[in-house]
């Protein structure tokens, strides 16, 4: 009911208020600010322990005590083997746990969700850290370059180590970057890949094409002199035949011969050079041990593959040697 100025509302009545879009959101960023992300990945097959961990937060909040941080939450995520995790949401629990246990880590993930006080905002402006270190990326890591919100909890980025900052500051984003790089670059690499795998798995698929094609390669050239040997004396032309058909038989078997061999060779490359960035469990002390004795496995398969093709070319080359004398 309206009486002059006056309106009166009843109970069930309700007063929605009417505010336009872009003044609500100018009025919420000026409290809660648009945050940004930025991250950065590195492929060093770097080894970690406790005490690096440890160290990584002593420098993040060294660089905290430079800004006005108004509270910061630390946390640890352990994915271990068999889908078991571990949960540590105060920093003092990671630091008193004993890891003296059998499992395996698969990845390590540290947050700090941190409020700073910015000049430009009313309240303070909540900014998050994240790092996440990996056994081995996949091919969908690979394909990833950053890790969303939702997908924290799944191996992400296309390096070993990720670091990614959502902020308001970006001169602070980049400054705790560079402290996570700098540190990544302090870490002692992985001992257990021999430099020669290192080089092998860069080059894996040249070499698979090499044993593969010179396999069929030199067999042809035995082929052809042959043919060409017999070729010279037309009475001998039923041998001729002979040697055609059984040539043509022994490219498609020297086809599949390669094809075996190379497969052999590249995926004993990639598995030899598997490893394990963490030394924080027991578990992952013995999984770094077996991952010595699987690359050395790996290694012997390697080669033994690639001492069969190289035989197999020899004995053709051989062969039509003799055959070009004769």
């Amino acid at each position: 009911m309206t009486n002059g100025n006056i309106t009166r509302i009843s109970d069930n009545e309700a007063i929605v208020a009417s505010v336009p879009k872009d003044a609500f959101k100018a009025m919420f960023y000026l409290f809660a600010g648009k945050p940004d992300s930025r991250s950065k990945s590195f492929s060093k097959k770097i080894q970690i322990n406790k005490q690096s961990i440890i160290d990584l937060n002593s420098s993040i909040r060294k660089k905290f005590e430079l800004h006005q941080i108004d509270q910061v939450v630390t946390t640890v995520s352990m994915a271990q083997k068999g889908k078991e995790a571990t949960e540590f949401g105060i920093w003092s629990t990671f630091e008193e746990h004993d890891f003296k246990i059998p499992e395996v880590t698969e990845s390590v993930l540290l947050k700090w969700d941190f409020l700073i006080k910015l000049e430009s905002y009313a309240a303070p402006q909540r900014h998050t850290l994240s790092v996440k270190i990996i056994k081995s990326p996949t091919a969908e890591d690979v394909l990833r370059r950053v890790f969303t919100q939702q997908d924290e909890e799944d191996d992400s980025g296309s390096g070993v180590c990720t670091v990614r900052v959502d902020f308001i500051n970006h001169m602070l984003a980049d400054e705790l970057i560079n402290v996570v790089e700098k540190w990544n670059k302090t870490l002692s690499k992985c001992s257990s890949i021999p430099s020669f795998v290192e080089w092998a798995v860069k080059y894996d698929h040249k070499i698979a094409r090499a044993i593969h094609y010179s396999i069929s390669t030199f067999v042809l050239i035995l082929i052809v002199a042959l043919v060409g040997h017999y070729g010279r004396n037309w009475t001998e032309l039923y041998r001729l035949a002979q040697v055609v058909i059984l040539g043509v038989a022994a490219f498609h078997i020297a086809v599949g011969i390669g094809r075996y061999f190379a497969s052999k060779a590249y995926s004993s490359i990639n598995e030899s050079a598997e490893y394990f960035p963490f030394c924080i469990t027991s578990g992952d002390i013995n999984a770094i041990e077996d991952s010595r004795k699987s690359t050395l496995k790996h290694l012997r398969g390697f080669l033994f593959s690639c001492s069969i093709a190289f035989s197999i070319n020899i004995a053709c080359a051989i062969t039509v040697f003799k055959v070009g004398l004769s």
